[in-house]
């Protein structure tokens, strides 16, 4: 799976740069175009800053990582793409969407080398705005492709790949 790494890497650091750099410009439904949000499922917490790339169109980049004492690092770095079939306005209300997304879980040890898995899927899930869309709330079921390294053991499944569901509950604060 390293041969995953740089790929991966490059494309996620060009598509942050480049929104970093048409994000000023862009807004969301006439308000802040760019927030923070937290996550969690299952085990996993994860911080985002969702920035939107149109009315009905936001990236969703997100870090998470677990880091114990004298023990290993385990970084989990994401990248999604929210599509609203149709736009949020600017009443309170929620909205369905959709989230093609890719993930990358790279676990360091003390000693040793270190492996890399791969996620690809689609989460499906409902966002509800509140005051003006400057907080919102959503709530996502997810289906996943896992492709784990050779030589990890994270899904218990020797190195094959596993297809497996998920759930995930997101709290997000727009800015102006």
């Amino acid at each position: 799976m390293k041969r995953f790494y740089r790929p991966f890497a490059v494309l996620t650091v060009a598509v942050a740069a480049l929104v970093f750099i048409a994000a000023p410009g862009r807004t969301m439904a006439g308000d802040g175009g760019i927030g923070f949000s937290a996550s969690l499922q299952s085990q996993q917490m994860a911080v985002g800053v969702p920035i939107w790339l149109g009315d009905a169109l936001v990236l969703d980049p997100s870090l998470g990582f677990q880091m114990v004492s004298e023990g290993p690092t385990d970084l989990n770095i994401g990248i999604g793409l929210r599509i609203f079939p149709t736009a949020p306005d600017k009443s309170d209300a929620a909205f369905f969407y959709i989230e093609p997304m890719l993930e990358m879980f790279m676990l360091t040890p003390n000693e040793g080398d270190g492996v890399t898995d791969l996620a690809a899927g689609a989460g499906f899930g409902g966002e509800y705005f509140f005051n003006d869309r400057q907080f919102s709330i959503s709530v996502e079921g997810q289906l996943k492709a896992l492709l784990p390294d050779e030589a990890s053991n994270r899904f218990s499944s020797g190195g094959e790949t596993v297809i497996r569901t998920s759930a995930e509950i997101t709290a997000s604060v727009y800015l102006d």
